[in-house]
């Protein structure tokens, strides 16, 4: 059996593979393939930039040597004892090098002013460059409908933007009304949702952003309760965000929103909206979210 070493992988996914454990291939796409172990997925990918917190990371030809071998359902089995995921049909195991990356958080202090130039910084980046999102609004409006106080007329005709406006009011509340998150959980299409991915933001944002506004324990225990409500892939995305676990990308993000650096906030916002179509720009409105009413 031919061996393939990776380039890197998330810890994270080591927390779950602790014994023999047999699996499948889950998906397969032009550039990336998941397979399920213990319940769990495991993208595994070329990525540079993103670094999902269930990814590893292979080199560009050992990764299409790998997706034009394999077929959606192919055994996949883990080995323990080698550290080593094996594709028997293919005659491929993949094992794991000492190369491997963080995705957990903590809450990090801040400077508002430069928290607010920056968010002005991004927010101007997405207009001038006409982003789109998955909810096809613009980033300004976005932020005039739903986080000033008065009440646009506009904003009755566009459930979306009410219903982030009442999430504004739920981040900070004792009490939470479990149907404002249902409503996001598993919105829009793609194989993660644009609700799905604005809500990784926002707990992104709220959990390295330091601030005892949000109740983030509520709304990570929320989230949990509806899980089962959206796809598999943003399923996993969400889980790991309830356990303080994003994508590098996403992190990086947030710690470059903390310093006065805008060549390199530009360059991260970049990274972050090369995470497949509207993704990235979905995780940012998250963030965005969140800055607003810290």
């Amino acid at each position: 059996m031919k061996s393939i070493e990776t380039l890197s992988y998330c810890e994270a996914i080591k927390q779950f593979l602790k014994k023999q454990t047999e699996g499948f291939v889950h998906s397969k796409f032009e550039n990336s393939f998941n397979i399920k172990l213990n319940d769990r997925l495991v993208n595994i990918s070329a990525d540079s930039k993103i670094y999902s917190p269930f990814g590893i990371q292979l080199s560009e030809r050992s990764l299409e040597e790998l997706l034009t071998s394999i077929d959606l359902n192919d055994l996949v089995i883990y080995s323990h004892t080698t550290k080593s995921i094996s594709f028997p049909k293919s005659s491929i195991s993949v094992t794991f090098n000492e190369q491997s990356y963080r995705t957990s958080t903590t809450g990090r202090l801040f400077q508002r002013d430069v928290l607010y130039n920056n968010l002005k910084e991004i927010v101007n980046y997405l207009d001038e460059n006409q982003i789109d999102n998955g909810f096809d609004v613009n980033v300004s409006k976005f932020i005039e409908v739903t986080f000033l106080k008065r009440d646009p007329a506009y904003l009755q005709n566009n459930e979306y933007l009410m219903m982030v406006r009442r999430l504004k009011t739920e981040l900070i509340s004792d009490k939470l009304d479990i149907d404002v998150f249902r409503y996001f959980v598993g919105r829009g299409i793609g194989l993660t949702t644009s609700g799905d991915d604005f809500l990784v933001g926002i707990l992104a944002a709220a959990n390295i952003f330091q601030n005892d506004k949000i109740n983030l324990s509520e709304i990570n225990a929320c989230i949990s309760s509806l899980l089962d409500n959206t796809t598999d892939i943003s399923k996993e995305y969400l889980y790991y965000a309830v356990n303080q676990n994003f994508s590098k990308s996403t992190i990086w993000l947030c710690e470059r929103m903390r310093n006065p650096d805008r060549l390199q906030l530009i360059q991260t916002v970049e990274d972050v909206l090369d995470n497949s179509q509207t993704s990235g720009a979905d995780t940012i409105l998250g963030i965005i979210a969140v800055t607003l009413i810290l």
